[in-house]
């Protein structure tokens, strides 16, 4: 397993093939992906994002989407990561944790990690995020992890979305 970084209850590691299944399960829940707009969950999508975006997004900028594990028995809970979106040159934090995960603090301990890396390891000079205004409990973690609200913007599927941003500066 190669573990990229770590914080003191999780490690983060890139996404394989062999994890197909995994992320399978994750997708499955309507609950996870209520504020995401992806294909229905199958093998076939699943493939074909890790191949059309996922791996080469890893080898083109060096960071990617990340799967997410407990360090004390090694359970997968989640994705997330950091994109590189040319189109606005800006990279983009994005999570999804499992459901039995949620309120015990790892989306807020996921979010810190991934932007502390962003920006010490990095060394992006800002890292933004977007969340659907009714997705409360992401753009509250955004604010707990320091980023700054910006404005509402259009999204990628024409969604009207809020908008942070965290600097290096």
């Amino acid at each position: 397993m190669n573990i990229i970084f770590q914080s003191p209850r999780l490690y983060f590691r890139k996404l394989t093939e062999e994890d197909v299944a995994l992320l399978l399960d994750l997708d499955s829940n309507p609950n996870v992906t209520k504020y995401m707009h992806r294909p229905a969950p199958t093998i076939e999508n699943i493939l074909q994002e890790l191949h059309q975006r996922i791996l080469p997004h890893y080898k083109t900028y060096g960071y990617g989407r990340w799967a997410i594990h407990l360090k004390q028995d090694n359970n997968f809970i989640g994705t997330g990561g950091l994109k590189y979106m040319p189109e606005l040159d800006e990279a983009d934090m994005g999570y999804q944790l499992k459901e039995a995960y949620w309120g015990k603090g790892y989306g807020y301990e996921a979010a810190r990690a991934m932007l502390d890396y962003g920006l010490a390891v990095l060394k992006l000079p800002a890292i933004f995020a977007k969340a659907l205004p009714e997705n409360t409990a992401s753009w509250k973690i955004m604010e707990k992890c320091g980023m700054q609200y910006l404005e509402d913007v259009m999204d990628a599927n024409g969604l009207m979305v809020k908008k942070y941003c965290l600097n290096a500066f």
